[in-house]
């Protein structure tokens, strides 16, 4: 069934989208080499947190995560893990 968005409906999802933009850009902004999916799901959960929201992924039970995470050539989303990144040049430029 298809819902007709009333026009506080959409500020709201326009200010979510707002502050997930400034998270990703965030999170992108810590990227290095050797830096592990754990890391950025510690900070993307301070992040919506400080924000007083709360992860979709909060509501999937036994998801251990606030993030799906994957590393290098993993083209799948993942549970965020302390494995490392490695430094190479990606896959796609």
């Amino acid at each position: 069934m298809i819902s007709i968005k009333t026009d506080e409906d959409l500020a709201v999802m326009r200010e979510n989208g707002r502050l997930l933009a400034e998270i990703l850009e965030e999170l992108v902004s810590e990227v290095r080499p050797s830096r592990t999916t754990a890391f950025f799901n510690r900070l993307a959960a301070e992040r919506i947190a400080a924000c007083g929201a709360e992860s979709a992924f909060d509501r999937l039970a036994g998801f251990p995560g606030v993030i799906n995470a994957s590393l290098n050539e993993e083209v799948v989303h993942g549970v965020p893990s302390e494995e490392r990144m490695l430094n190479r040049r990606p896959l796609l430029d």
